[in-house]
């Protein structure tokens, strides 16, 4: 019986060897632990949404355009005013208070002074001069080309020069005073005030054009030579206006039909 026994115990223990796995060799288990698994990561989906993403090419990062800086401007002073010359007002040669101080010249040393002051250019930064007929027709129309004749209102000489233009004529054009009671001086600083009023018209409502041909800046420098720049324009809607077309007309005439041009 105990023979039995000993025999059924040997048969079940071999039997339970036989059906227990056998252990994995240590090295095998450490290279497989070691060793990642292919099938551990799947193959990447060819999804074409994901391969077209992936091939885009990346936009370059840019910086950001700077905001504008406000410069302050620099403090301008504002340009010193510019002196004008006192407006003349209208003279009547010829009146029974005018008088005289002095001899007048004769009509060739008037011809001949009026024909000096014509052909001077007064200005450096242009150049051009006064005609001669608007010399000789102006010193007719407001003397009779008298170099001493003192008007009622003041004006003095061939020109009829008012004492205020006189002062503005000299401290614009000369370095030495001319003396408007002498024919020189006289025929000088009209020819002055003439340039001037040419100068000043052609800048400020001609496009800086001096050609006396343009009939109305003509006309206005007559005028303005008779009452005064500042009475043939309204500053506040910069137009020009004729207060004495009758003086412009006679020295228009002048220019062209007048003894005095003979001379």
């Amino acid at each position: 019986m105990r023979g039995i026994t000993l025999g059924v115990l040997l048969v079940l223990a071999v039997s339970g060897c036989a059906n227990s796995p056998a252990p994995k060799p240590v090295a095998e288990a450490t290279t497989a632990a070691s060793t990642p698994s292919t099938s551990a990561s799947p193959t990447p989906s060819a999804d074409p949404d994901k391969v077209a993403l992936s091939q885009a090419p990346v936009p370059k990062a840019t910086t950001p355009a700077p905001k504008p800086t406000r410069v302050q401007p620099s403090y301008q002073p504002p340009p010193a005013p510019v002196p004008t010359p006192p407006a003349q007002p209208p003279h009547t040669p010829g009146s029974d208070c005018r008088h005289y101080e002095g001899t007048n010249a004769d009509r060739p040393a008037v011809k001949a002074a009026l024909t000096a002051a014509a052909g001077r250019e007064y200005w450096q930064s242009v150049h051009f001069t006064v005609p001669l007929p608007l010399m000789k027709a102006i010193a007719w129309q407001e003397s009779g080309w008298q170099s001493a004749i003192i008007a009622c209102d003041g004006g003095m000489g061939t020109m009829q020069l008012m004492s205020g233009t006189v002062d503005w004529m000299n401290l614009k054009f000369n370095d030495v005073p001319e003396d408007p009671k002498t024919l020189k001086g006289n025929t000088v600083l009209g020819a002055e005030y003439l340039s001037w009023l040419i100068r000043y018209f052609g800048d400020t409502y001609f496009d800086h054009n001096y050609d006396l041909s343009n009939l109305n800046l003509l006309d206005v420098v007559i005028a303005a030579y008779n009452v005064g720049h500042a009475g043939v324009q309204d500053e506040a809607t910069h137009t020009i206006r004729i207060p004495n077309q009758q003086y412009v007309n006679n020295v228009r005439a002048l220019m062209t039909n007048c003894e005095c041009l003979a001379f």
